[in-house]
């Protein structure tokens, strides 16, 4: 048995462990918080069960990490590197620098005693609604493939190039609205056996910009499949920063309640 025929069970192992660890360090960190404040104090450089919150941290940021490393690994297993590194690009680079940034505010105003900022809730609602935009894309591509809505077009295949793992890549030239375009290492997506240099293949232009080639129903899961991801994520983002806002509301409202009463 070779490791590929082993790969969903891999994955699936590697998913139930990344949920188990991350699950121990959220009890962890539960079960020791830190100290309320008052008034929007900052929060005690040390308190009771201080070494077993950091604890639970640690052990939840290893449950995310081996989750992104079974994530990455079936990703570079089913689209390679290069569509790999432009989606972690636009998914994970992108909110990871934002995440920073309003880590960075949050500190501060920790440090200054104020309370927490709305910024959070702003941002989880902007790539929210972005990722839902990216979904919503990405369906209206994979399902014009599979409905019959894309335009057919034959593709002239120049080069075909094998992985080691029997993907196969071809590059070709067809025409679409009366020009001559280059599809450079799309991965071949039809049921049947990979064409060889030379040969001509239909395939199906997609009606969105770019405008993607696909070159079977297989082709067309697989944006699909990238769209399950990022309506997943895009309600998860919305869902979360709605619960922030109000949470939010709730902290600036209560802090200046207690401000007033004391200037009375």
């Amino acid at each position: 048995m070779t490791v590929e025929d082993m790969l969903p069970v891999l994955i699936v192992a590697g998913y139930v462990g990344a949920i188990a660890v991350g699950t121990l360090g959220s009890r962890l960190r539960a079960a020791h918080p830190p100290p309320d404040t008052v008034d929007g104090e900052p929060i005690p450089q040390t308190w009771e069960g201080q070494e077993r919150h950091r604890m639970g941290t640690l052990v939840l940021t290893v449950g995310w990490l081996l989750g992104i490393a079974v994530s990455l690994y079936w990703l570079v297993v089913a689209v390679g590197w290069g569509a790999l590194l432009w989606v972690v690009g636009l998914v994970v680079g992108v909110p990871s620098v934002i995440a920073f940034v309003v880590a960075l505010i949050s500190a501060a105003r920790r440090r200054r005693g104020a309370g927490p900022s709305g910024v959070l809730w702003m941002l989880g609602t902007a790539a929210g609604v972005a990722l839902l935009v990216v979904a919503t894309h990405l369906t209206v591509n994979g399902v014009s493939g599979l409905a019959g809505y894309a335009h057919e077009t034959e593709l002239h295949v120049t080069d075909v190039h094998t992985t080691r793992k029997k993907s196969s890549y071809v590059t070709g030239t067809y025409l679409f609205d009366g020009k001559e375009h280059v599809v450079e290492g799309t991965w071949w997506g039809a049921e049947s056996p990979s064409p060889r240099p030379g040969e001509v293949v239909p395939v199906w232009v997609t009606p969105l910009w770019p405008h993607p080639v696909l070159t079977g129903d297989l082709a067309a899961w697989r944006l699909l499949l990238f769209a399950g991801g990022a309506w997943l994520g895009g309600a998860l983002c919305l869902v979360g920063s709605l619960r922030e806002r109000r949470h939010t509301a709730d902290q600036n409202r209560s802090i200046a309640e207690r401000q007033q009463e004391r200037t009375l």
